[in-house]
């Protein structure tokens, strides 16, 4: 073993990595991580929109509150084409997004309580109270 490999070891964690081959890797990966999450994104945008708007058509009441949208917003969704829906699934931001910050909500949906189904209830019941996502700006 060559003296002074450990400390090469610890740059190349650290990344500082100054052999240009094993720097073109390091930045080829981050690059290729990157591209693989943000094809995850597209593919998640395309399904939600694609649900969004099937939820929508056939039962449009139900489709706002489970989506925690507005009728404004379900007007949009609804009347999107196919081309504008590939248009702004490609969009690398995340379309759909958690509705609830409530640590209850959290710990109903989440426990492992013998009575799951009234927790499912209970936390629908919390989300379904809280307001819907609106196309007009919010004044803070």
């Amino acid at each position: 073993m060559r003296s002074g490999g450990r400390p090469r070891i610890r740059q190349a964690r650290a990344g500082v990595i100054s052999n240009p081959q094993l720097s073109g890797l390091f930045t080829e990966g981050i690059k290729m991580k990157s591209i693989r999450v943000l094809e995850e994104i597209r593919e998640t945008n395309l399904a939600y929109l694609l649900l969004a708007q099937q939820l929508i058509r056939e039962d449009r009441a139900e489709a706002l509150i489970r989506l925690g949208i507005s009728e404004e917003v379900a007007d949009l969704v609804e009347q999107l084409s196919t081309a504008q829906i590939l248009k702004v699934a490609s969009s690398n931001m995340l379309m759909c997004r958690f509705r609830f910050d409530d640590e209850i909500v959290w710990n109903l949906l989440t426990s492992h309580s013998k009575d799951r189904t009234g927790s499912g209830i209970h936390a629908s019941i919390l989300m379904a109270s809280q307001p819907v996502e609106s196309l007009e700006p919010q004044s803070r």
